[in-house]
């Protein structure tokens, strides 16, 4: 599909990426498996300037990506998360994109954008804080003291930098 789109025969193109997402949800039983597609069909709607349908793919491949990192992350090492997400980093931008040029007058499109930023910021979290978990209970209960004061002082110092209150004064 993307040659097609690629040398201006869009009909050609919605057909065949139409067809893909069909086969593979017939492989994967749903869309999980999509989101490159979508993405690829996105970019097609943009350029048909379609962009309620192109704002409605990327909000499914972004759904999808979601998904496939929560799953990615429960099985992989630091530095494989991180380049997992840089590798998704274009369809995300794309996507944010695509609602900053064509959608951020359409309260939904912005409302959607910052709903995708914050489910990502959410999952990645998530992420750092099971890692934190799992290193502190490998840690000796000297190293865990230490761990304990560690955090203490960053909140302090946080609580410091944000101008909070100091819950101890």
């Amino acid at each position: 599909g993307a040659v097609y789109r690629d040398i201006g025969e869009a009909d050609a193109a919605a057909i065949l990426f139409q067809r893909t997402l069909a086969i593979e949800q017939k492989i994967y039983g749903s869309d999980a498996g999509s989101a490159g597609t979508l993405i690829q069909l996105a970019i097609l709607q943009i350029q048909q300037r379609d962009y309620p349908s192109a704002f409605q793919s990327c909000r499914r491949a972004m759904s999808i990506e979601d998904q496939e990192i929560q799953q990615f992350f429960l099985l992989t090492s630091e530095e494989q998360k991180a380049k997992f997400l840089e590798a998704s980093s274009a369809n995300y931008n794309m996507c944010l994109s695509l609602i900053h040029q064509y959608g951020k007058h359409d309260r939904d499109s912005v409302q959607e954008a910052l709903g995708i930023v914050l489910r990502r910021k959410g999952i990645v979290l998530d992420a750092q804080s099971r890692t934190q978990r799992t290193l502190q209970a490998r840690l000796s209960p000297e190293a865990q003291r230490a761990w304990t004061q560690l955090t203490a002082l960053r909140t302090q110092l946080s609580g410091l930098r944000l101008g909070a209150p100091d819950p101890e004064r």
